[in-house]
């Protein structure tokens, strides 16, 4: 007897086989039944005879040749194959012998075949399963109203491509801004022009740098002495184009450090911007600087130096490259400075006097 584990061929076919013996037993009970003799003996294996039990007597095990006939016959049946000749097996066979002592005794039929060949039915079924659960298988989203991974993925699309015309219509919108802000600037530019053929104007555009040397550089001569105390009317703020007039002609000024102080450039320089946008932020410059109750901060000052620094490497031609938008280190210095005004300027409301440090 093997020492494997029965399978479940093995076991089915033994199940079989003990039906067979159960139905040979009750028929041989039955024929006893009918015999009236009252001192009727009962059947025991060693009273039948051997062509009816279908064992021979030198098979220890109660089991004999067409036994194994019917073993082999119960596997073709199920391994689908038509059964040849299948030959009922006593059930008396299992009454004796060292295979068993009672009726609950059974022999343990095995067949190495069957042993082989039955993982792979089972091994094949589990495959298949698997694969069909591999391929049934859909990837949903347990979200409130049923979305599919599907629908999720158009709803991200459609929010794209919102998201991209957003930006499209908000940079739009933007240039629009720009565009009125530099207009505004062109038309002062022109304003600033026609008050620099007006004599009064140059008179207190005079009268603003003298008072930016008395105040906040402590360089006043006798000439800015006298303009301060003609009483002209001062203005408020700076004007390049205009104070860059000043230095030239008979009667021209001769204090360049003044408005190189304010301007950040010398005045011949600036005599040759074209572009309106470059005059207005060196007007901010020179009106915080000479304010008395404007206070800029000390990044408000260094990104207008970072500013004047790539503006003078560059040359004139740096003026195109803010104003198309190139990405060039003038056009970045350009943003910074102007960016940073509303934050780095204060306005302390009193006309306190400061003096610029040199």
């Amino acid at each position: 007897m093997s020492s494997e584990k029965p399978t479940l061929r093995d076991h089915r076919k033994s199940s079989t086989i003990t039906g067979l013996f159960s139905r040979k037993r009750d028929e041989l009970t039955e024929q006893s039944v009918g015999k009236k003799n009252a001192d009727l003996d009962v059947v025991s294996p060693q009273s039948l005879p051997d062509e009816q039990c279908n064992v021979k007597p030198e098979d220890p095990c109660g089991i004999g040749a067409e036994d194994i006939n019917a073993s082999d016959a119960l596997t073709e049946l199920y391994e689908g194959k038509k059964p040849s000749d299948l030959e009922l097996v006593s059930p008396q066979n299992r009454l004796s012998g060292p295979c068993g002592a009672g009726p609950e005794a059974s022999c343990e039929i095995v067949s190495h075949n069957m042993k082989h060949d039955a993982p792979h039915p089972l091994g094949d079924t589990i495959e298949q399963e698997a694969l069909c659960n591999s391929l049934a298988m859909t990837i949903s989203v347990d979200k409130p109203g049923g979305l599919c991974i599907e629908t999720l993925l158009a709803r991200i699309d459609k929010l794209e491509k919102q998201s991209t015309e957003d930006a499209k219509a908000l940079m739009s919108q933007s240039k629009i801004i720009d565009s009125l802000q530099w207009r505004g600037i062109c038309r002062d530019g022109q304003v600033t022009a026609l008050a620099a053929s007006s004599g009064p104007y140059i008179y207190r555009r005079n009268y603003f740098l003298s008072i930016f040397n008395r105040d906040k550089l402590g360089t006043a001569t006798d000439t800015d002495l006298g303009i301060i105390g003609a009483g002209t009317q001062s203005v408020e703020g700076g004007d390049a184009m205009v104070d860059a007039t000043l230095y030239i002609g008979p009667m021209r000024r001769r204090d360049f450090t003044t408005f190189l102080r304010l301007y950040g450039f010398m005045p011949e320089v600036v005599r040759q911007f074209v572009r309106p946008e470059t005059i207005h932020i060196l007007n901010i410059h020179a009106g915080v600087l000479a304010s008395q109750h404007k206070m800029g901060s000390e990044t408000f000052y260094r990104l207008f130096a970072k500013f004047v620094q790539a503006f003078s490497k560059a040359g004139i031609k740096g003026e195109e490259d803010y104003y198309k938008g190139k990405p060039t280190d003038v056009t970045h210095a350009y943003w910074k400075f102007l960016d940073c005004i509303n934050a780095e300027v204060v306005d302390t409301g009193v006309g306190r006097e400061t003096r610029f440090a040199e």
